[in-house]
């Protein structure tokens, strides 16, 4: 008789619920394995998407969660290049990274815009895709002419969502007559255990919006992430300390921070994540706090992540995405 179950690789969060749980007397049952086992994601083949983002982590987990809805997106790595790409393709749906280098989402977004205009064509749905939505900047997804924004990390639900709301009426209809066409899985965030608060250095129920987004079994998309992170945080760091010792200007400190904290936000890099927002923010409001201590702060919790990340891998490797309790 099967009682629970857990997701892996597993994290703390699920675990500390899952003896919670069992502690009351109330475990899930069967129930939760059937719900899992007969809710399947739609299916979207038709759909034309493109994805424009300059962080290969971000770009690598979209792609693979668009897979699992059976779209194979055009992926393009800064704002001029989705520019071109809808000039030459009519997409169905774009996902625009906010924070680009050279040419930034948003600007990207109003030149898609003046062009569909003055062809007089029917604007393409532009999903923002960001690291943070708050403060003065809340609006500016919208006043770029863009239509809704997804923050990161998201869920593979959050996807499903936009393919509903935005995608032609003929490409949603065959979803729902299809032989896949259940409703999403109901994936439940686990609340963090009584008592917590303190950011983690990496948290896991982020990881397992990652490992939710693998197509088939197996943690190969979650290590792929892992591995991309390590291999391009250290080197967005260095960028970051260069322009601040070397006085660049505000602007060019701020999007060097948000890039790192983009990637920080889709594997759950917490701690460095904040430190990144606080430099960043400081950035945009043209005055920096101690730059040298904050660098020290950042390479201290950068280096926490990669060693955390190395125990993840290490416990991860080989190990199926689900298993029964």
């Amino acid at each position: 008789k099967v009682h629970d179950l857990l997701m892996r690789p597993v994290s703390q969060h699920a675990l500390h619920d899952l003896v919670d749980r069992l502690d009351a007397g109330a475990p899930r049952g069967r129930s939760v394995l059937e719900r899992q086992e007969s809710a399947r994601l739609p299916a979207y083949p038709g759909a034309l998407v493109l994805i424009a983002d300059d962080s290969p982590v971000n770009r690598e987990v979209v792609t693979e969660a668009l897979k699992q809805l059976e779209i194979i997106a055009d992926v393009v790595e800064d704002g001029a290049k989705a520019v071109a790409a809808v000039g030459r393709k009519r997409y169905h749906l774009v996902y625009m990274d906010c924070s680009m280098p050279e040419m930034d989402g948003f600007e990207a977004t109003r030149r898609i815009r003046s062009a569909e205009k003055e062809a007089g064509q029917v604007p393409v749905p532009v999903i923002a895709l960001t690291a943070h939505i708050a403060g003065g900047n809340a609006d500016e997804w919208r006043l770029a002419g863009m239509d809704d924004y997804m923050t990161k990390p998201f869920r593979i639900t959050d996807l499903v969502a936009n393919m509903e709301k935005f995608l032609p009426e003929e490409i949603r209809q065959r979803a729902a007559d299809g032989d896949n066409a259940a409703t999403a899985p109901v994936v439940e965030k686990p609340s963090p255990p009584a008592g917590a608060g303190e950011v983690p250095v990496i948290d896991e129920t982020t990881l397992d919006a990652v490992a939710e987004c693998q197509e088939g079994d197996g943690s190969e998309l979650l290590l792929r992430v892992l591995h991309l992170f390590e291999d391009h945080a250290p080197s967005a760091l260095l960028t970051l300390a260069e322009l601040v010792q070397d006085g660049a200007d505000h602007k060019k400190i701020g999007d060097a921070a948000h890039a790192l904290k983009s990637m920080c936000r889709n594997i759950g890099a917490g701690r460095l994540g904040e430190a990144c927002d606080r430099l960043e923010g400081q950035a945009r409001a043209g005055q920096l706090d101690n730059p040298t201590a904050q660098l020290a702060r950042l390479q201290s919790e950068l280096i926490a992540a990669l060693e955390e990340i190395r125990r993840i891998k290490n416990s991860t490797a080989g190990k199926p995405l689900a298993q029964s309790a």
